[in-house]
């Protein structure tokens, strides 16, 4: 069932994981329609568009809901766009280091991988998983502990 919805929809091309992917369609009647303004790395503001679920047999990314451009859907450039042309969020080390409380979320980093232990296999609330502690350094030799 699909609904029709108004809001944005920032950069599809550009996230960095299947799970925040969204597959989109626009019918073939319409592409000249939209091709200059849905350019890969372009962020846009859509209004008046189809959100619908994705049968799994048709499904390429993770998300079950699939975006669908209509004859009257509004496509405009998005100029106060604040988030990453990329898809990446980095965050200083320091940053990381000096936190007070743990906060949940996906962020990243760069640095060089300085130490690697075994992996570890545990058990959360009956699920398995497997998770691999590194100690990595930045370039002002802060030194960050995690696990991927």
């Amino acid at each position: 069932m699909s609904s029709f919805v108004s809001g944005y929809i920032h950069d599809l091309s550009g996230v960095k994981d299947n799970k925040t992917r969204m597959q989109a369609t626009v019918r073939m009647a319409l592409v000249n329609q939209f091709k200059d303004r849905l350019q890969e790395g372009n962020a846009v503001t859509l209004q008046r568009y189809s959100l619908g679920e994705i049968q799994p047999k048709f499904r390429i990314v993770a998300n079950p809901l699939r975006l669908s451009i209509l004859s009257n859907t509004d496509c405009a450039e998005c100029l106060d766009f604040t988030g990453s042309k990329h898809g990446f969020v980095f965050r200083p080390f320091k940053s990381i280091v000096e936190l007070k409380k743990e906060e949940d979320g996906q962020f990243d980093v760069i640095g060089r991988v300085i130490a690697c232990e075994d992996l570890d296999n545990y058990d959360k609330n009956g699920r398995a998983g497997k998770k691999k502690p590194l100690t990595l350094i930045d370039a002002e030799y802060v030194i960050l502990i995690s696990s991927v």
